[in-house]
């Protein structure tokens, strides 16, 4: 398998030396080509760690960029160089490996790599709906890959003709504004101009493609800060740390298919519930969906719809388990496009705490902690930020307001 590695760094030093010895630790059992991809106008010391950095398990090569080409341009220049080979795993310097990454796509290539529905593998394990911001839970369908029309930004390959083929769709549409476009999530069309992965997302949606993705994460992401990223640890995942022969299923045998909105495909649902095999449908258990680009004459979703053909609770997690084992309930309904309410469905916490399993008091209430610190961590100010716009100002921003009195305070009175 001709395969190389390429690391795209920029401007991480302490992340480019971190990602580089999770690479050094494993055993190769073939020379495999690493390029170390540096974008313009960073760091020396960035250079300096790709340059002193002694790889053991093939060639290595430098490339060493002049100008600053921006994250989107970057990305695109490494996945060029899977049109010099088989094809290229991608690598961003804040990501960490597992040390049986290259036995998995090593196996996940010989089985896939003549598979014309495939977009790329994924080493990240997708845990997390970043349309609906919620978590993710693939069917368990007895495989240890699924299917997912996202395009993986965590640690993935391209094969040469799968790259060959983005390419080509990219330089016709590289200048196409994507934001107003329908037929893609309205999060993807939002992403700024520096996204790669928006573009090839929507080559995937428009060619009917689709993304393999591990059920046991084989990359990890630390979400060190940068140009692009503020810095948030949110997207860290369990890593394998053992080698395994994987059980890999044909596209069409697999039952654990989704699409760009992470909703189970209806063909997969059809396979468990012949209730639904009659009907012309899409998948919105999310409540995310647009609906003036729904083109099927109905949905299965958990908006408040009137007159529901069939229904279903929502107890069991997948939400999909719920439809499969015919959970009574009217939560989930599938009932005509036209006749439910097309408002996209509110952050609640009822819903984070079905999504997310918490204890509702974690949402409702804070507890009292020892903290000399001025602040809360990035990760809490993130949460605290997405909630309080989404649940409601009254939730959150008085946490903020009594939390800064008591800390000034108790400066006071140390003073006394």
């Amino acid at each position: 398998m001709n395969i190389p590695i390429v690391v795209a760094a920029f401007n991480r030093p302490i992340a480019l030396q971190r990602v580089l010895k999770s690479l050094e630790s494993i055993q190769y059992n073939t020379p495999v080509k690493l390029y170390i991809s540096i974008d313009g106008q960073g760091p020396d010391e960035v250079y300096n760690i790709a340059e002193n950095f002694n790889w053991k398990a093939g060639d290595k090569e430098i490339i060493h960029h002049q100008e600053n080409l921006g994250l989107r341009k970057h990305i695109i220049s490494c996945g060029d160089l899977a049109l010099q080979h088989e094809g290229i795993i991608i690598l961003e310097d804040d990501l960490f490996v597992s040390p049986e990454f290259y036995n998995y796509i090593t196996q996940i290539h010989s089985t896939y790599k003549n598979e014309n529905k495939l977009a790329g593998y994924s080493l990240y394990s997708h845990k997390f709906n970043e349309t609906a911001q919620f978590a993710f839970y693939p069917l368990e369908d007895g495989n240890d890959i699924f299917f997912l029309q996202v395009a993986s930004s965590w640690g993935q390959c391209f094969t040469n003709k799968q790259w060959s083929m983005f390419k080509t769709w990219y330089e016709k549409n590289l200048h196409i504004s994507l934001t107003t476009k329908t037929n893609i999530p309205p999060n993807v069309a939002g992403w700024p101009e520096t996204s790669w992965k928006k573009y090839f997302i929507t080559f995937m949606i428009e060619n009917d493609l689709t993304f393999i993705y591990p059920r046991r994460s084989y990359s990890t992401n630390f979400g060190d800060a940068g140009v692009n990223h503020k810095g948030y640890g949110r997207f860290q995942v369990p890593i394998q740390y053992f080698r395994s022969t994987l059980k890999l299923p044909s596209y069409n045998d697999s039952l654990a298919k989704y699409d760009s909105y992470c909703e189970i495909l209806p063909e997969c649902l059809n396979s468990f519930n012949k209730n639904l095999r009659k009907f012309d449908y899409e998948v919105d258990l999310y409540g995310c969906k647009i609906m003036e680009a729904t083109k099927s004459k109905y949905i299965l979703t958990t908006r408040p719809c009137e007159i529901p053909v069939l229904s279903y609770g929502k107890a069991m997690v997948p939400h999909e388990a719920n439809i499969i084992s015919q959970i009574p309930g009217n939560d989930i309904c599938l009932a005509k496009t036209k006749s439910i309410d097309h408002k996209e469905l509110k952050f609640t916490v009822e819903r984070m705490v079905y999504f997310h399993r918490l204890p509702e008091w974690h949402l409702t209430k804070q507890p009292i902690t020892k903290n000399n610190n001025t602040s809360f961590n990035p990760d809490q100010e993130y949460l605290l930020k997405i909630y309080s716009s989404k649940i409601g100002k009254f939730l959150f921003k008085p946490v903020f307001l009594i939390y800064n009195i008591l800390y000034h305070f108790r400066k006071i009175l140390a003073r006394i």
